[in-house]
């Protein structure tokens, strides 16, 4: 009978837990030896993840102080984490609640809420691991610009291209790396590093044209980047690296007028920019338009087995759109979530520091905040642990 009431209080224990802030569930782990026990689990901790809701990671104006910023979204803060920290400026990635940053002579990986951070060896001295000064665009706002001979002739040889998840079948952590040699302006091979045993391994030879610069996006266990063709830039590809199998897959890009050569349409019907998302935990493509208005077309993949997307919805971007000679002006959606009465809202930044609302109810979007950098989009903090390995 008491084995049985321990069972109880130790279930409705994990139960009340779980509806609690991460930071009272750290602190909670020095009441006692049980507590501490059951919040480590693996049990508890994957079911935290689970309802864990995801929110978006930002780099604030600052230094590099500790402490917790002062909120500046007022009622929003749910939806907001911040972190400060002079290596934000490198590329991250996330997954699960962890941080991914390659550096020039290692890989660390991280997660802020249990403060655990490791460092792993690369295969090779790394190379091009932070963003480029000023406006930060995205390799494809590039390939679908006109000029783009001009263009490629001023991108950097070699380099490396980074992707982080979660091998669904397993639940290995792994980083992949896609690797230039320093002659040409695409990757070549592919290496692996399993965070569980700490080993690198070359996989495959990458026999798809990407971009060492090219950004990453895990979902469902795979990562996935856009690939080019130099001859015929409208042709818009997607490629997949399943952690579990290790292998390339090509995936149907939503809009086929776009997707494959000699389909008939003029440079005027081409996206002003294509961006890979998770949103949702769905893979998304992000179409940005200036013509014949200016907005953004977002498609989700609803399908996953059968990989069929839908355009989910159509954002006017007119009145934010104010671009410069010689510059870009590029918008991109970071959330996606619904009010009541079915009004659907849009977070939306414009790779600067402005962040802005858009409401399906209406047909403008509203100045949210400025002075915030974007991190990551789809960032779940947890009480996940990095992966230890022996050396």
């Amino acid at each position: 009978m008491a084995a049985g009431n321990s069972y109880i209080a130790h279930d409705l224990l994990e139960e009340v837990l779980l509806r609690l802030p991460l930071k009272s569930i750290i602190r909670f782990k020095s009441v006692s030896r049980q507590w501490k026990i059951s919040i480590e689990s693996q049990s508890f901790v994957e079911r935290h993840r689970k309802n864990s809701p995801r929110k978006i990671l930002l780099a604030l104006n600052g230094g590099c102080s500790d402490g917790e910023p002062p909120s500046q979204f007022p009622g929003e803060e749910e939806k907001i984490c911040y972190i400060r920290n002079c290596e934000a400026s490198r590329v991250s990635l996330t997954c699960d609640g962890l941080i991914c940053i390659p550096g020039s002579d290692s890989i660390e990986v991280c997660n802020p809420v249990t403060r655990e951070s490791r460092r792993f060896p690369p295969r090779e001295p790394l190379v091009s691991t932070k963003r480029p000064t000023g406006n930060p665009i995205p390799v494809r706002s590039i390939v679908h610009n006109k000029m783009l001979k001009d263009r490629v002739a001023r991108l950097p040889m070699g380099g490396s291209s980074f992707g982080f998840g979660k091998d669904e079948v397993t639940g290995a952590y792994k980083v992949v790396v896609l690797r230039g040699n320093g002659l040409s302006f695409l990757v070549e091979d592919c290496n692996v590093l399993d965070l569980e045993t700490g080993q690198w391994r070359q996989v495959s030879v990458v026999a798809h044209r990407i971009f060492p610069s090219e950004r990453s996006v895990h979902v469902n266990g795979s990562v996935h980047w856009f690939t080019v063709d130099l001859w015929e830039p409208s042709a818009t590809r997607i490629v997949a690296f399943d952690l579990h199998t290790e292998e390339f897959r090509v995936v149907p890009y939503p809009n086929t007028g776009y997707s494959y050569p000699n389909t008939g349409y003029s440079d005027s019907d081409r996206p002003y920019l294509c961006e890979l998302l998770s949103l949702g935990n769905r893979l998304t493509v992000s179409e940005m338009r200036t013509s014949p208005r200016v907005h953004l077309d977002i498609w989700r993949m609803v399908d996953v087995e059968e990989e069929r997307w839908a355009k989910m919805h159509s954002v006017c971007l007119c009145g934010r759109y104010q671009p410069r000679l010689s510059t870009h002006q590029l918008f991109t959606p970071l959330t996606i979530s619904e009010q009541g009465d079915g009004v659907v809202v849009i977070m939306i930044w414009d790779y600067q520091e402005t962040l802005y609302k858009s409401f399906s109810n209406r047909f403008s979007i509203h100045m949210f905040s400025t002075g915030a950098r974007v991190v990551a989009s789809s960032y779940i903090p947890t009480l996940v642990r990095v992966p230890y390995h022996l050396t």
